[in-house]
């Protein structure tokens, strides 16, 4: 996709690419099954990477054959009791979105519930610096769905192909490229996002500057 000329916003996933929580996914995940005998290793945790958090318990109510609500409300207090002890971010994270809310408007669009998201960017330290929040129980279907990235633009005002998403899983990246917006990934798992504008290991990484050099000069 040719990038925007010039870019007039940027939305960012949230899990594993500004903050540092899918080790705490994981941990939350593998003590669920845990609670239950079940073994939970690479392929149980591939399986929910960039996964809402209603598609993760519906996930699990497959597999425990238990209540999908029962579920969820077990899945949001685990994780927002997870996130009180605070969640670092990734490298690069917030210095780049500092800066860049500085120079265009900026959204943070996450499958996780708003509960659990609110939570998280508390504990992470980035709450109040992205002009828009859109959270996955918040639209009609989450990611791999458009529907987030539609919601985040049309928040900040921007048609979607003027906008640049950042994205670590599959998931993610099929949302933002079903929208229509240039894609950089910084992919969870290598190799995993192949149908990326730019792909990169972190968002430190000095191409992610110089792909935004024009707007931070601005």
């Amino acid at each position: 996709m040719r990038r925007p000329d010039p870019i007039q916003a940027a939305v960012f996933d949230f899990d594993g690419l500004l903050a540092d929580t899918e080790g705490i996914w994981g941990r939350l995940e593998r003590d669920m099954f845990a609670a239950r005998g079940r073994d939970y290793g690479a392929a149980e945790r591939e399986m929910f990477l960039g996964m809402s958090v209603v598609g993760s318990a519906q996930l699990m109510a497959e597999l425990f054959d238990e209540d999908e609500s029962d579920l969820l409300a077990e899945t949001v207090r685990r994780a927002t009791d997870a996130f009180r002890g605070g969640v670092a971010t990734m490298p690069g994270a917030e210095p780049l979105l500092r800066t860049l809310s500085r120079h265009l408007p900026v959204a943070i669009a996450s499958n996780s519930s708003r509960e659990v998201l609110d939570a998280a960017l508390v504990a992470s330290g980035l709450d109040g610096l992205a002009r828009a929040v859109v959270a996955g129980d918040e639209v009609a279907q989450a990611k791999p769905a458009p529907d987030i990235y539609l919601r985040a633009c049309e928040l900040l005002e921007v048609a979607p192909h003027r906008a640049v998403a950042f994205e670590d899983s599959p998931t993610g990246a099929r949302a933002a490229r079903l929208a229509g917006l240039y894609l950089v990934a910084v992919p969870a798992v290598e190799g995993s996002i192949g149908d990326a504008d730019l792909i990169v290991p972190a968002l430190s990484d000095p191409r992610v500057a110089e792909l935004l050099s024009a707007v931070l000069r601005a």
